[in-house]
């Protein structure tokens, strides 16, 4: 899957925001807990930029660099050749 680790990632910050909540809950706290300071959240996102960058790379299947070719030269051929011809027929009517 093309973006699995930000998937992932997501669904862990989740699961923790699910996970605090639950333990203020069965601690007899009623209330939605707060944000966190802005100490923790600073140290959660240092911890969550480390973890991002030494994260491994996504791995590409027998096929995969081969459908990305193919797929661009769809994607970019036929801009590539309007734009192409507009230059030639420019060329050509104005030269």
């Amino acid at each position: 899957m093309l973006f699995r680790h930000k998937i992932d990632r997501g669904l862990e910050i989740m699961r923790e925001k699910n996970r605090r909540y639950l333990d203020s809950v069965n601690a007899g706290n009623r209330e939605v807990p707060e944000t966190l300071s802005p100490e923790e959240e600073l140290a959660d996102a240092e911890r969550k930029a480390q973890e991002f960058h030494t994260e491994e790379k996504l791995e590409l299947e027998k096929g995969d660099m081969l459908a990305i070719i193919l797929s661009a030269f769809l994607t970019f051929g036929p801009i590539l050749l309007i734009l192409g011809a507009g230059i030639a027929a420019a060329w050509l009517f104005l030269h």
